[in-house]
């Protein structure tokens, strides 16, 4: 034996299992880089509607005059169905009030609250009164 010879009952990895580690780390780099590009698109595409308020917790006002499904998912407590809620109701009329959103969205005063500080009724920036 010239110490080159490996111990009897040691076991070699198959070809395959060596590439196993490196492949699951790739795997995961590609998991986090897509996130990370949908995350970027996803703020890219809602543009004017959802906009963030330079402060020290760092909020987001959403337009409920103007923005569509997607952004008013963002707002605490609206999933999909009371999104769709308000926007069937936008069509009768821009909203004129957190009150008239409120109603809209079929939520309750202590539900609305949390959304409510996020709500904006006019232009990019101006905060909807209550």
């Amino acid at each position: 034996m010239d110490g080159m010879d490996e111990p009897k009952n040691a076991t070699r990895l198959p070809f395959w299992r060596r590439f196993l580690e490196p492949a699951a780390a790739l795997l995961l780099a590609g998991i986090i880089a897509g996130s990370v590009a949908v995350i970027a698109w996803r703020r890219h595409r809602l543009g004017d509607n959802v906009r963030i308020v330079n402060s020290p917790d760092a909020r987001f006002l959403v337009n409920v005059n103007r923005a569509g499904k997607e952004e008013l998912m963002l707002l605490p407590g609206v999933g999909e169905v009371r999104a769709e809620r308000i926007l069937s109701a936008r069509l009768k009329g821009p909203f004129n009030s957190l009150d008239d959103v409120r109603a809209a969205s079929g939520m309750s005063e202590k539900q609305f609250q949390p959304a409510a500080d996020l709500i904006t009724l006019e232009g990019p920036g101006q905060a909807g009164g209550p």
